[in-house]
């Protein structure tokens, strides 16, 4: 059935929950037309059985699922670039405390080529490394005094761009100083199954500057931590063309510190690399939100005197965005603003129309943030 013309949805963020033909559930959340944008893509448009809740506002959903909700998470995926993001709905056991780990990918079935995952330490000596000179300093230097085998990742006019910031590979032990520092600060990237750092290089061409969908060309830093998050969760893809090829596998560092080993088997055909860089970068802001809100849980939490949950504060931060908040110090006051006033039974609305925030109506989003901050603490007082 079309969802489309049943659901009128305006440009507050929104959450609802969809009833799909082969009766699973799924999560939706979006902005602007949520119910439009699902009948046009052809997988929604044909898979969709029925709205089991009907898209809602943040503020909705919490007061029907409870204020900590694990699926108020998904609002952090939300940004004016998509039209909808969908997620399985958590399990009835889900620690409300924990983001929901992965998007819904329509294209991935179970016959999907993927990379095997597990966990396994590299063995004693030396590695095949991917380093990141952006995150190493002097990283080139290093590599020449220590003597060990090395070659930069890009020549020419890259090079040249980024200095010594480029990637270069290498080969050395994990107890050299300079792995250690590489492994401390998830600076790097292992790689097994190679056979020369020059033909390993010229495997990477095709990973290594990637098209944006508006056709500019980026360069890819393989070794950054979300790169990391991402193979963990998306075996299946998409990945960066040609980024193993036959027996060959990745050593990636999980946030503990912990390796893990990504596998492409002999004989099995590469993961799919179309639109992998849309997705990753989706998948990477949303990794930046969760950081900014790591933050700003305890520092709101100690500043109220209340324990503050992850599904509040996604749902305060995606309300804060909606309405226009975007550097991080007017996102924390407009939040904090929103937790003070349903701490007293109202909203951050009721002070829309107050003759101090008309009067910020042009101001930056730090000042009317700070201006509706000073009204909640005044209308609020403390919270007890």
């Amino acid at each position: 059935m079309g969802c489309g013309d049943a659901v009128s949805v305006t440009g507050q963020t929104h959450l609802g929950r969809l009833r799909l033909s082969d009766g699973s559930d799924l999560l939706v959340a979006g902005r602007s037309a949520l119910g439009a944008g699902l009948d046009a893509d052809p997988f929604f448009a044909q898979q969709i059985s029925r709205w089991v809740e009907p898209p809602m506002s943040l503020r909705a959903w919490a007061q029907a699922n409870g204020p900590n909700d694990p699926a108020l998470d998904l609002a952090l995926h939300v940004d004016d670039e998509v039209a909808f993001v969908a997620a399985r709905a958590p399990a009835p056991d889900h620690d409300p405390a924990c983001p929901i780990p992965r998007l819904f990918d329509p294209f991935e079935t179970p016959e999907t080529p993927r990379l095997h995952l597990s966990p396994a330490e590299p063995e004693d000596g030396p590695l095949t490394l991917l380093m990141d000179g952006a995150a190493l300093p002097a990283l080139p230097d290093r590599l020449e005094a220590s003597g060990v085998p090395r070659i930069c990742l890009f020549d020419g006019p890259a090079a040249d761009d980024l200095g010594d910031a480029a990637p270069w590979l290498t080969q050395m032990p994990l107890s050299d100083p300079l792995a250690r520092e590489a492994v401390a600060g998830r600076a790097c990237l292992g790689f097994a199954g190679v056979e020369t750092l020059r033909g390993l290089k010229a495997q990477l061409r095709y990973s290594t500057k990637l098209q944006k969908s508006d056709g500019t060309w980026v360069y890819f830093r393989m070794c950054d931590p979300a790169f990391h998050e991402w193979i963990a969760l998306h075996p299946a893809g998409p990945l960066p063309k040609n980024l193993l090829a036959e027996g060959q596998a990745l050593w990636v560092l999980e946030p503990s510190g912990a390796w893990r080993r990504a596998e492409r088997r002999a004989g099995e055909p590469p993961v799919r690399h179309a639109g992998f860089l849309d997705v990753f970068t989706r998948f990477a802001r949303t990794r930046l939100r969760r950081r900014f809100l790591a933050r700003a849980i305890p520092a709101l939490s100690g500043q109220l005197g209340i324990e503050i949950g992850l599904g509040q504060a996604a749902r305060q931060y995606r309300e804060a965005k909606d309405e226009g908040y975007f550097r991080e110090r007017a996102l924390i006051r407009r939040m904090e603003a929103g937790l003070r006033m349903e701490a007293a039974g109202s909203t951050v609305a009721a002070l829309a129309t107050a003759p101090e925030m008309v009067a910020m109506e042009t101001a930056s989003d730090v000042h009317r943030a700070g201006a509706l901050l000073a009204l909640a603490r005044g209308h609020v007082g403390v919270i007890v």
